[in-house]
């Protein structure tokens, strides 16, 4: 004879699948009854889609540290110690107030404006660049220059040094070799940045 009894509940389809917002993180760890101990920062970083690994930050600075947000992981290197990072998904970045993967504000810049261009080239001065290295941004500055050829911005951050040319017209940055060859991409701003980036590579600098 088949026992009777009541049919187990199905198997939830989504289980497992992709990550979890962090409202759903909060309901789940934090709200969920006095048997649901809030979850870990590495289970969250785990559970919103990330994975967790390493980078060099400041001494001072906790585990799973900013990286939606420039230089918050960037120490020197000699007052520097391991600490353990949230490496989320493309165009996605570990949020310490959110405590999960978000969408990054820098994930999918505005379309390329000439006249924001025109603005970062406009003034030969000092302005402030980043170069993201795996979950870390290493600071450093740039010098903008005006020559006949274009707007030129030359890059130094932390051993890294580069010169990028900034092409309004076009709407292209270019990195330039030491041979004066070039390599250019689509140029992108969000109204607070100019960016370079490719698949390897990406270096942003603060008009």
């Amino acid at each position: 004879m088949t026992p009777s009894g009541p049919a187990s509940a199905p198997a939830d389809p989504t289980a497992g699948e992709g990550g979890i917002d962090a409202g759903t993180l909060d309901a789940q760890g934090e709200g969920g009854g006095d048997s649901a101990p809030p979850l870990s920062d590495e289970a969250r970083c785990l559970a919103s889609g990330g994975t967790v690994s390493s980078a060099t930050c400041c001494t001072e600075s906790s585990d799973f540290p900013e990286s939606c947000e420039v230089g918050a992981c960037s120490c020197d290197p000699s007052k520097g110690a391991s600490k353990k990072t949230c490496q989320c998904p493309a165009d996605q970045c570990w949020s310490q107030a959110s405590r999960a993967c978000v969408a990054s504000k820098n994930a999918h810049p505005a379309m390329f404006d000439a006249s924001h261009c025109r603005a970062f080239c406009g003034t030969p001065r000092s302005v402030a660049c980043g170069r993201l290295v795996g979950p870390a941004m290493q600071t450093g500055t740039g010098m903008v220059s005006e020559e006949t050829s274009g707007c030129f911005v030359d890059a130094t951050i932390e051993t890294y040094q580069a010169r990028f040319r900034y092409d309004c017209v076009k709407g292209l940055v270019c990195l330039v070799a030491a041979d004066g060859s070039e390599t250019c991409e689509t140029a992108t701003g969000d109204g607070n940045n100019m960016y370079f980036k490719t698949a390897s590579e990406q270096v942003l600098c603060l008009p």
